[in-house]
């Protein structure tokens, strides 16, 4: 593609619509944002992973280009079943292989992930020990979205009943994880703000404990653009597998 260095020059990604495992096919378009009426996109924030063997491929433009299979797994993740959606992704809307565009698509990184609607964080394919695994199912979309807002909290309710009146059930999952962070944020709030947690039976917050520590390994949180990225973020949320 076309190297630009444009001030406020950008390319969005339009993901079409499929099934699980249907063919990934996108079309990558230019705009401006200084000066062209753009549609509402999401920002997806991910690392790349190594490039394997045989790298899985995508079709942009009706060409065949090879990603890495955790970008091939967050696409089948973000891709919906009847509409097409618009994103920015830096390995596929930045000419990697021109240092100039690279560098002036580097300078514009803050406003496009605050301009985009959403920005969304995947954490990967797999988190260590198998908390986290990719599953490819064309019957369930294996995706869930953390946002934080009400309905994250009343599930998060669901999952701290359950903890308090069932047995422990391994491995944690990692929407409980997610649920967990709701409880401790939503209790910070109170005059003891940890003695939510006294209602949680110790091996419950000992499994819970682990599984958090485990996905703070994951190598999402080593990028240098995390905070960048999060920070700016008009709205943000967090994606995992069931």
């Amino acid at each position: 593609m076309a190297a630009n260095t444009e001030p406020g020059f950008f390319r969005l990604i339009f993901l079409s619509p499929g099934q699980w495992d249907d063919e990934i096919r996108c079309t990558l378009l230019p705009f401006n944002r200084l000066r062209d009426a753009y549609p509402p996109y999401k920002a997806l924030s991910y690392v790349w992973g190594r490039w394997s063997g045989k790298p899985p491929e995508i079709l942009v433009n009706g060409n065949n280009v090879k990603v890495t299979s955790n970008l091939a797994t967050a696409l089948r993740h973000l891709r919906q079943n009847d509409v097409e959606i618009a994103l920015w992704i830096d390995a596929l809307c930045i000419d990697q292989g021109n240092t100039d565009e690279r560098s002036s698509q580097v300078a514009q990184m803050r406003d496009i992930y605050s301009t985009a609607n959403e920005v969304v964080i995947f954490l990967g394919s797999g988190l260590q020990d198998g908390i986290l695994k990719s599953v490819s199912s064309r019957d369930s979309r294996p995706f869930h979205s953390f946002g934080g807002c009400r309905p994250d909290f009343l599930l998060a309710s669901q999952y701290f009943d359950d903890w308090k009146a069932s047995p422990l059930k391994k491995p944690v999952r990692p929407l409980e994880i997610f649920a967990f962070l709701t409880i401790l944020n939503w209790s910070g709030n109170l005059p003891n703000p940890l003695g939510v947690l006294q209602d949680i039976p110790e091996a419950h917050m000992a499994a819970l404990a682990e599984a958090l520590r485990r996905t703070l390994l994951v190598a999402w949180w080593d990028r240098i653009w995390v905070v960048q990225e999060a920070v700016v973020a008009n709205k943000l949320t967090l994606s995992l597998d069931r």
